[in-house]
């Protein structure tokens, strides 16, 4: 069984809180828990990675290694950082903006379904730089 060392850390500071240490002896392993004035913050860390998770009052912040993966939740917006995203849901998926919304790829980009598809708009374009297809059974103008 692996042997831990405990500290808690209590500062005479203005704002600086109460911090609790767990560093495992026989391994790199190291958890904290930082209490301030304004903020909770959690850290996990070993030789290979750190996650740290900060919460203040109208905020929620979590890291992995560095600035590698963000997700960051305000009052009034969510922010999402990563190298790759995945998103599934076993029933339906919905996504709704009261203004713009936009979808951009750097390379290319595939919309399908197994049954309908329907692209509509006041005013609608398709445009292909170089070759544009349209292909099916049968296709409809007007």
């Amino acid at each position: 069984m692996s042997t831990l060392i405990c500290t808690i850390e209590l500062s005479k500071d203005e704002g600086e809180g109460i911090t609790v240490h767990v560093k495992n002896k026989d391994s790199s392993d190291e958890h904290q828990i930082q209490l301030s004035n304004t903020s909770i913050t959690l850290i996990s860390k070993n030789d290979s990675s750190t996650t740290q998770t900060t919460q203040t009052a109208d905020s929620l912040s979590i890291n992995v290694d560095g600035k590698k993966s963000v997700l960051s939740m305000h009052k009034d917006a969510i922010e999402m950082s990563c190298t790759n995203f995945s998103l599934k849901a076993s029933g339906s998926v919905s996504v709704e903006s009261g203004s713009e919304t936009s979808i951009k790829a750097g390379s290319n980009f595939k919309a399908q379904a197994n049954a309908q598809v329907n692209v509509k708009g006041n005013m609608t374009t398709l445009e292909g730089q170089s070759i544009t297809n349209i292909k099916g059974a049968l296709i409809k103008q007007g």
